[in-house]
C-alpha cells in the first residue's frame, strides 16, 4: 500500500494527543509527537507534518489562554472524545467511521489548510461547550 497523505480527523486528533500528553507528563511536545508519529511513519507521507502539528498545539494553547479557558488537559480531552464521534463539518460520525478511523481515510492530496481547520474545529468546539451545544461525557 503506498503512502497517503494524514487526513484531518487523525491530524486534529494526533494535535490534541501531543498537546494533551505534553502537559500531563515530563515530555516535550516534540518528543509525544515523535513517540506518537512511530505508528504511522510507514503508512503516511511526512510531509513536515511535525511542524504542522507543534504549529497547532502552541496556537490552540495560546487560544486557550485569550479565551481564558479553564482546564487546558480537560479541554483537550473532551475535544479528543468529540473528535472520535463527530465529523469536521459536527455531524455525528457513522458507526463504520468510527470503527475504522485513522489510516482507513487517509488522503491522496494534502490539505494545505489543517492547521488553520484545526484551529476552526477548536474554536468551534469550545463555542458549543459554552454555548452548551456540546455536552462533555
Amino acid at each position: 500500500m503506498a503512502k497517503k497523505y494524514i487526513d484531518q480527523d487523525l491530524f486534529d486528533y494526533f494535535v490534541c494527543f501531543v498537546a494533551l500528553t505534553s502537559m500531563v507528563s515530563e515530555h516535550s511536545e516534540s518528543e509525544v509527537f515523535n513517540m506518537g508519529w512511530k505508528s504511522y511513519e510507514a503508512d503516511l507521507i511526512d510531509d513536515g507534518i511535525k511542524d504542522d502539528v507543534l504549529r497547532a498545539v502552541h496556537l490552540a494553547k495560546s487560544k486557550l489562554v485569550e479565551i481564558d479557558a479553564p482546564s487546558h488537559s480537560a479541554f483537550f480531552k473532551h475535544f479528543q472524545k468529540h473528535i472520535e464521534q463527530y465529523n469536521p463539518d459536527g455531524s455525528k460520525k457513522r458507526s463504520l467511521k468510527k470503527a475504522f478511523g485513522g489510516m482507513w481515510f487517509a488522503k491522496s492530496v494534502q490539505n494545505p489548510n489543517r492547521v488553520q481547520d484545526f484551529t476552526k474545529r477548536m474554536l468551534a468546539f469550545y463555542a458549543g461547550l459554552i454555548t452548551r451545544a456540546y455536552q462533555p461525557q
